[in-house]
């Protein structure tokens, strides 16, 4: 059913974020080029009061020039991983008083300002590193990265592109540019690129459903269901990976598999959910294994996780029920986010009572 699918979809719309945010983020725990993001290390859980804290090193007593560069460049990545990038980038400065035209320490600043989100700063010392090392394809994409962060997307994508076509092996490029093209809506294009990561490793846990998210934007949802599978072998209590994979099955229309990956998120009908989830994204997967008892005909069940839903969610679940019920038969349904009696009889007779989908299979 064609106008099903698009509501499955435009569920899909709300929640793929979550997935292309979540793989985005393992992608590459110690990135070459552009943001420095905090990754889980001892010393960082050491600060929170687990395990020994961890010691700054020490500068050295002798002036000779390598070894304060050294020491200040030791520093810089202990307060990286203590997350207190200020101090990182005073270390990096420092080392910058002893070799100003050392361009991987230039570049190291350069990322330090763009991660605090002082991008002329960046941007002077990025440009600066450029010209000591043009050939650099990490300075080159960090320098991409901080046009797409300045939403200069189209800049962006001509420079990790020329980035590549100078250094096709060039991993964190080609991934940057995956993840573009997926923001912008250019699914095929982002494929390709994944394609080409993933032909080394077609398990990776971060790429994988990347592409998944991809192929579910072009309408192949079985090709999503073979990457958040493989994706779930490797991790099978992912979340996001196998919230992905229950919509693909949706939109595949298999929907027992659909159902049973519902049921492992959020437990039995009526019980509470396995993972630590609630408000308005509990209200969202229990409306999509609504739709999937829709369409296996347990509409009293579709009814019951409707209401669910709308318990789990308040306002903003109350309002797509009411926007739902507008365009499916029931335009006298009011839009103000306030449940009700009416709106409850509404839900139980669209979806207990399948008058909204017996509409949507006539108007066919």
């Amino acid at each position: 059913m064609k106008r099903f699918v698009q509501q499955l979809l435009a569920i899909f719309a709300i929640v793929a974020p979550l997935f292309i945010a979540a793989a985005a983020g393992a992608a590459e725990p110690v990135a070459p080029a552009g943001v420095i993001a905090e990754r889980s290390n001892p010393c960082l859980m050491a600060k929170y009061g687990h395990g020994q804290p961890c010691q700054v090193p020490l500068l050295p007593e002798s002036q000779d020039t390598s070894q304060p560069i050294a020491a200040h460049l030791a520093r810089a990545q202990f307060f990286i991983d203590l997350a207190e990038l200020p101090k990182a980038l005073g270390e990096a400065d420092a080392a910058l008083e002893f070799a100003p035209n050392n361009p991987a320490i230039r570049h190291l600043a350069g990322r330090l300002a763009m991660s605090m989100g002082d991008y002329p700063r960046a941007a002077r010392d990025i440009a600066i590193a450029l010209q000591q090392s043009p050939d650099d394809p990490n300075i080159a994409a960090s320098n991409a990265a901080l046009m797409e962060l300045q939403q200069n997307f189209d800049a962006a994508l001509d420079a990790f592109s020329e980035i590549l076509a100078r250094h096709p092996d060039h991993a964190f490029s080609r991934l940057a540019r995956a993840k573009l093209f997926l923001s912008l809506a250019q699914p095929q294009n982002a494929i390709a690129d994944l394609d080409v990561l993933l032909a080394g490793d077609g398990t990776d846990t971060a790429l994988l459903p990347l592409r998944a998210t991809a192929y579910l934007q072009i309408n192949e949802p079985e090709r999503a269901i073979a990457d958040y599978t493989k994706a779930l072998a490797a991790h099978p209590e992912q979340l996001e990976l196998m919230l992905g994979r229950a919509t693909a099955a949706m939109l595949a229309g298999d929907d027992n598999a659909a159902l049973a990956d519902f049921d492992t998120i959020l437990g039995p009908l009526g019980g509470t959910s396995r993972y630590a989830i609630g408000g308005d994204l509990l209200a969202k997967y229990r409306t999509q294994r609504a739709f999937v008892f829709v369409h296996l005909k347990r509409f009293a069940d579709a009814a019951a996780e409707m209401a669910n839903a709308l318990d789990a969610g308040g306002k903003p679940a109350v309002l797509r029920a009411q926007i739902f019920l507008r365009h499916n038969g029931f335009p006298q349904t009011p839009l103000d986010g306030r449940d009700s009696d009416g709106l409850r009889e509404a839900l139980q007779a669209c979806f207990g009572l399948n008058s909204c989908f017996q509409r949507i299979s006539e108007e066919l």
